[in-house]
């Protein structure tokens, strides 16, 4: 329903538009000579930079040449955003080039190597890869219950030692859940032994073998099997198309009503709190994945009256461990947060212009659910640590308009800003918090908390919005048509120069990450690339400007 609406609405956008204009700004083709287009060759060539003229620029969607096909971004995604900072820094820097041999196709092509047969794991080695499964992945997405984790160990040590052509149907369930918990938890500790990567695609390789008879039916252990399956998508995304798979879970879990709250279910608690976590960790993968893309989703909110699985109220009571499961709950109303801002902002096919105060109203929300559970830096965990993470990557989301608007209009030498157009200074913060907080991630030893983080492609996708708003606001303050203004929780916002004070530091630590995301994820290079290149004309500018304080 919800695509039925946006294709209905761009359908009345296009009957409704000028005919003068050949065709409305939203439905521009990557063939249009105003629309970016990126290719494998570099992006300096194949960038088609819009004319110099200031136009009103209605839609930042984006349409790219990827190989043979065709790729649609929307205006949330960071490509979206990396194209306008392109556009902008190449009316700065005429002379800048790119390196046309690094792939810029924007592939989310995993770093993966060929599967080697071996002998079958041993006790131990399973047992170890469910511990860290159990206290890394599954504390973010609940979708395996404890209990059975001992019968399954079993099952699945007792098929290895036999022919697997004949499995029962319990059997096959229970096999695949193990391999797949598995190779999610060896991706997870490749980046700290590479050999692991190996040791995942093995775990993968003996489980999807078994894929098709594990999905097949509309029952709780499909819709598991289908989860597991987008888990693992995560952290290697070629390994299976993560759109069919979240369509095809969320029409099963909506189909097994895990969406809603029926009276008439005969359910204890603690089958309710199952059902609940497997709902919202469903929903929280579909609605962030989409979201980076820019894609409407397939879990409508209309339809959703399911209970978050715990409540922020016996928090004070908690252990660590629970303290990490209700992060995680609390950190699902966050994404029903982010939903509702993606609604208003990104989803109509006409971008809605809104007020400075719109947008206060919306920080100040998020601001409120940050401080509705705060946690001593003693006691955080995966769970905590990805509500830190989640909150300033949703700041960053939400501002994302406002940075595509002013770094769109500056480009332009008639450019005055008669509107008095701003950009807040919050996301530049945000932006700076999450490259430290991936910074301590990437450092961090294996046994220690931050050491089990899964750092997936959703990482990724927030490292480099990150990366990308900290250029943004770089270029923003150079040109200095458009100030930025903050913060926003005092009563009159007030226009303030950031201080770069931080950038150098930040920047060395935004070239380390994004190297290590371009080698787990190669087709994400050109990311690096285009962040090196902008940072070293971008810094030595601000200094001389004494924004550097």
């Amino acid at each position: 329903m919800t695509r039925l609406d946006r294709l209905r609405a761009v359908q009345c956008a296009v009957k409704s538009s000028s005919p003068s204009s050949a065709k409305p700004a939203h439905l521009l083709s990557q063939h249009d000579e105003h629309q970016p287009a990126l290719h494998s060759s570099g992006p300096q060539n194949t960038l088609a930079y819009q004319s110099k003229t200031l136009s009103d620029q209605s839609s930042f969607d984006k349409h790219f040449n990827v190989g043979q096909g065709n790729q649609f971004y929307g205006s949330s995604s960071v490509f979206a955003l990396m194209v306008e900072i392109m556009a902008h820094a190449h009316e700065k820097f005429p002379d800048l080039s790119f390196d046309s041999s690094i792939d810029y196709s924007l592939s989310i092509r995993s770093n993966d190597c060929p599967v080697v047969t071996s002998s079958p794991p041993s006790r131990t080695n399973v047992e170890s890869l469910i511990s860290l499964y159990m206290k890394s992945t599954n504390i973010l997405y609940d979708f395996i219950n404890e209990a059975d984790l001992p019968t399954d160990i079993e099952a699945y040590l007792t098929v290895c030692e036999r022919p697997r052509n004949q499995l029962s149907e319990k059997e096959a369930h229970q096999f695949f859940r193990v391999s797949m918990m598995c190779a999610a938890a060896s991706a997870n500790l490749s980046r700290h032994h590479p050999t692991y990567v190996a040791e995942s695609l093995r775990f993968f390789h003996e489980a999807s073998r078994f894929v098709e008879e594990v999905t097949s039916e509309v029952s709780a252990d499909s819709l598991q099997a289908l989860l597991l399956l987008c888990v693992f998508c995560l952290f290697h995304p070629r390994k299976g198309d993560i759109w069919k798979l979240l369509d095809y879970a969320c029409r099963l879990s909506v189909e097994l009503g895990y969406h809603t709250e029926d009276p008439g279910r005969n359910e204890d608690d603690l089958q309710k709190r199952r059902r609940r976590g497997i709902f919202w960790g469903l929903y929280t993968i579909e609605r962030i994945v989409g979201q980076m893309f820019g894609r409407p989703s397939d879990l409508p909110e209309d339809i959703i009256t399911t209970e978050y699985p715990w409540g922020i109220s016996s928090a004070h009571l908690a252990d660590q461990l629970s303290l990490q499961i209700i992060s995680i709950a609390h950190q699902y109303r966050l994404v029903y947060l982010r939903s509702e801002i993606y609604r208003e902002l990104y989803a109509p096919a006409n971008p809605p212009n809104l007020s400075i105060d719109w947008y206060r109203s919306r920080f100040l929300n998020l601001l409120a659910w940050r401080h509705e559970l705060q946690i001593d830096d003693s006691l955080k965990g995966v769970g905590s640590f990805t509500a830190d993470l989640g909150y300033h990557s949703t700041i960053n989301f939400l501002f994302q308009p406002l940075m595509l608007k002013a770094l769109s209009n500056t480009r332009f030498p008639a450019y005055t800003n008669e509107n008095y157009e701003k950009v807040p200074s919050e996301n530049y913060w945000s932006a700076c918090e999450i490259i430290a907080l991936y910074h301590r991630v990437l450092r961090a030893p294996e046994d220690s908390q931050l050491g089990a983080f899964p750092v997936t492609i959703i990482s990724a996708h927030y490292i480099f919005v990150a990366a990308m708003t900290i250029l943004a606001h770089s270029l923003l303050a150079l040109d200095g048509r458009v100030s930025a203004i903050g913060p926003m929780t005092d009563e009159t916002i007030e226009t303030r120069v950031i201080n770069f004070g931080n950038i150098f530091e930040i920047s060395s630590s935004c070239m380390v990450i994004l190297a290590w995301c371009s080698e787990r994820w190669p087709g994400m290079a050109g990311m690096l690339d285009i962040y090196r290149k902008l940072s070293e004309r971008l810094l030595p500018a601000l200094t001389r400007c004494g924004f550097v304080g």
